[in-house]
């Protein structure tokens, strides 16, 4: 294997020789496969699917220290200002879309029309300055480069850090004295990250979003005392507060708060920044541009706060309007101002990237598929429509391009696919989006005031990359990604990861625990899409499933993992329901969103493998907790018309009063919690169109006597009882009421024997049982009108009654 050397032509040249790693991981994925194929023999461990935190720990041996390391150029090689973008190809900077002020950097020469075209920047290709990355803000742009950074366009509150509020129509070198790494523009100021973990910020500053516990503008950059010692790992800046993230995966805010930028919980502002204390877990990705940020947690949660305040107005209508019509509504300022969970039951895979448009966002994943939600009045969600999306959906007409990089403008977004092409779409009021629409081939849509690109459509105008750079990039990316958990390296210049010995510290020589230690420690090599796709085709669902979990696929984890149990079930035996407990899907409770696909899969395969439904609830009880409400859906709610494909009604009636009740019990006391509204809306919006019938006439209604009559038996034999306890004196008395008593002429037994050990003659138990306890459930100190009219008709059904004791229902209630 021939090193490789970091200058000149030789660097290209060994690079054609150094072998692909993505091309070694395959190949050992591939031995793996066929070597377990092969034993075809998992063992109950392995279908238990070890957690990757136990995995990854496993790599650390004890006293190993892993000392810091300086920070590298965090590449940025699209980026979105509010009505322009910057593009960096082949060393060269090309800008286009609104040319007022100067942003563009096109020079005095070129009138203030927008550019619809990409057009470089001739300052810097002139002086053979290589761009590394670029920023746009608002009426500015920021050009990272080898040689330091350039700054030009409008600077009234000194955003471009020359030390003048003038406007600049050409690159200005910013003096900031230390190597900058990352550069972040706010709408109307800027940020730089150095090498050595400091912030820096200059520019607008009435709100205190440069951190510097003043109002005041800095017309130079300036460093954030206050984050001298957090070890800031990446910023983010929108319109008026700014964002940092440190290496432990905390946030901390600055700026302004009025409309939840903060994510404090309160509208105060801040002019030095504040750790926010409402995700709990640790983040590895934030994104801001206006007023709603968002989070990324290393368990792929995603979270958002802040509100622009157009569409805080708008929601402050809409919640006015319902309380005129009597609908009672909560604030909706107040859902605003903290971090709130998004719905990503539709996300599959890990997020690695995540940009804000001003009432939009997106997300990437690692397979490179883009999700969108927000406003879409001018198609920037990307679904042929002006329909605006709640939650996360995917854009189906790029799935397949694999996107690397991504920024949202005010309305629009411009992507980069794995081969560098452009994809772009939304508003193209002022050419933002570099499309001539002069082109007949561009599916541009003209309105009255305004364009607008309502799906993904390629610009081409940009020159195609070279093939050095290419692989440069590919390099650079690769090098530049590091897992969730380790934002720590070691001072090597050539960092490789400690991997555990494959052979012994998973269990199994080379089992398939092997597959998620591999993801785990590699993540950037591995082709997690193409593999997925290898181990399906071979019916590994075992490693499948890995996989999915692995990118936190949950869905499709549980999916897989159902197949394996299916194949590997007749080997188990009676350690099939250990592994179930066990299982990761089980042991995840991060994901609401995720519960009611879970319980509907679990009692899919459960009613298909014909399996007992007590040993179902002995598995569910342990996490009832967390499927209570998804059960109470499933079980309560049967839906009419229901498919082969859904859950049987023969299969919900299967399940066991006993536990039904311990169900609803734990519902109940979740319905009590504020939050209930929110985390389950699906049940709250049932149990709101709940109403109990006055008179329930009709005996069908009621439960199937051969049901109830089971769980009677059922309950028994739990207790371990076959028989009801009466003492011989309380039997000689039934036999004395029995002879004095006038005897029925009907079929119908003259005695009511309760499990209990209550006794009663029948015509007792009508004229005195029954009578005290419809008077007691009707006007006593426990009032249970609707409930105790079913219960008559339960005791006055013909035949035996499989119902509780009266006397012993009564008594229950009171205590």
């Amino acid at each position: 294997m021939t090193s490789v050397s970091s200058e000149g032509d030789t660097y290209t040249e060994q690079m054609e020789t150094f072998p692909d790693i993505s091309e070694l991981i395959e190949f050992f994925f591939t031995l793996v496969l066929h070597l377990n194929k092969r034993l075809d023999s998992p063992t109950a461990e392995d279908l238990v699917m070890m957690k990757p935190k136990v995995i990854v720990k496993k790599a650390r041996q004890p006293g190993t220290r892993l000392r810091r390391r300086k920070l590298k150029y965090q590449m940025k090689l699209v980026s979105c200002g509010a009505q322009h973008v910057g593009v960096v190809r082949n060393g060269n900077l090309y800008t286009w879309g609104r040319q007022l002020h100067g942003r563009l950097g096109q020079g005095d020469l070129v009138p203030e029309n927008p550019t619809l075209v990409p057009c470089r920047v001739d300052t810097l290709h002139q002086l053979q300055i290589k761009v590394i990355s670029v920023s746009c803000g608002g009426e500015h742009t920021v050009a990272l480069t080898h040689q330091g950074l350039y700054s030009w366009g409008s600077s009234l509150y000194g955003q471009v850090g020359v030390e003048l509020r003038h406007m600049y129509s050409r690159p200005m070198l910013v003096n900031l004295g230390h190597q900058c790494i990352s550069v972040v523009c706010g709408l109307f100021h800027t940020l730089a990250l150095t090498h050595d973990n400091q912030v820096y910020s200059w520019g607008w500053g009435v709100h205190g979003q440069l951190g510097h516990g003043d109002p005041e503008d800095q017309l130079t950059p300036k460093r954030i005392e206050a984050l001298s010692d957090k070890q800031i790992t990446s910023v983010s800046g929108g319109y008026c507060h700014t964002l940092a993230l440190s290496s432990q995966g905390e946030i901390w805010v600055f700026g302004c708060g009025y409309f939840g930028q903060l994510g404090l919980g309160h509208t105060t502002k801040q002019s030095l920044p504040v750790k926010m204390e409402k995700i709990p877990h640790k983040v590895k990705l934030i994104a801001t541009e206006y007023f709603h940020n968002v989070a990324v947690t290393i368990h792929n949660v995603v979270y958002n706060w802040g509100c622009h305040p157009y569409n805080l107005r708008l929601n402050a209508h809409a919640v006015r309007r319902a309380r005129q019509a009597g609908t009672a509504v909560s604030d909706p300022v107040e859902r605003f101002l903290a971090p709130e969970i998004v719905d990503t039951s539709f996300v599959h895979g890990r997020i690695v990237k995540a940009s804000c448009g001003k009432s939009h966002t997106c997300l990437v994943t690692l397979d490179g598929d883009v999700y969108t939600w927000g406003r879409n009045m001018d198609g920037q969600i990307a679904n042929n429509s002006r329909q605006d999306v709640k939650t996360p959906s995917m854009v189906t007409s790029i799935n397949d391009k694999q996107i690397i990089h991504i920024s949202s403008g005010g309305e629009f977004n411009v992507a980069m696919d794995s081969e560098y092409s452009l994809w772009v779409w939304g508003k193209n009021e002022f050419g933002q989006l570099g499309l001539d629409p002069t082109d007949p081939g561009r599916r541009l849509r003209p309105s009255s005031n305004m364009k607008e690109q309502l799906l993904p459509t390629r610009c081409t105008a940009l020159p195609s990359v070279k093939p050095a750079q290419s692989r440069h990039l590919m390099l650079s990316r690769s090098r530049s990604s590091s897992s969730d958990d380790e934002l720590l390296l070691s001072d090597d210049e050539d960092f490789v990861p400690h991997i555990p010995d494959l052979q012994s510290d998973v269990g199994v020589k080379y089992s398939r625990c092997v597959v998620l230690t591999i993801l785990e420690h590699l993540p950037s090599v591995c082709n997690c899409l193409k593999l997925l796709r290898t181990y399906v085709d071979h019916q590994d669902w075992l490693s499948a499933a890995y996989i999915c979990l692995h990118q936190t696929n949950y869905s499709q984890a549980l999916s897989f993992h159902l197949s394996a149990l299916s194949h590997y079930k007749s080997s188990l035996d009676s350690r099939f329901t250990e592994v179930m407990c066990g299982s990761q899907v089980f042991c995840n409770r991060k994901r609401r969103n995720l519960q009611n696909f879970v319980v509907t899969q679990i009692m899919k395969f459960w009613e298909k493998h014909s399996l007992q439904t007590s040993e179902l609830e002995d598995i569910l009880q342990t996490h009832k907790d967390c499927f209570a409400c998804s059960l109470c859906t499933t079980l309560f709610w049967m839906k009419t018309g229901e498919t082969s494909t859904e859950i049987t009604n023969e299969f919900r009636s299967s399940f066991s009063m006993r536990f039904k009740f311990k169900i609803l019990e734990t519902v109940i006391q979740a319905i009590s919690d504020t939050e209930f509204e929110r985390r389950h809306p699906a049940l709250y919006q049932m149990l709101s169109s709940l109403t109990i019938k006055q008179n329930v006439s009709s005996i069908s209604n009621l439960n199937p006597f051969n049901q109830l009559w089971h769980d009677v038996i059922q309950n028994l034999q739990k207790e371990h009882t076959n028989y009801i306890y009466i003492t011989r004196g309380e039997l000689d008395h039934l036999d004395e009421n029995l002879h004095t008593s006038r005897r029925s002429s009907s079929s119908e037994p003259n005695a009511v024997v309760f499990t209990c050990g209550h006794n009663y003659t029948r015509q007792t138990f009508i004229e005195e049982i029954m009578t005290k306890f419809e008077k007691e459930i009707t006007h006593g100190h426990t009032k249970l009108e609707k409930c105790g009219s079913i219960l008559m008709q339960y005791y006055q059904r013909p035949g035996m009654l499989c119902v509780a004791c009266p006397k012993c229902v009564v008594n229950a209630l009171h205590n």
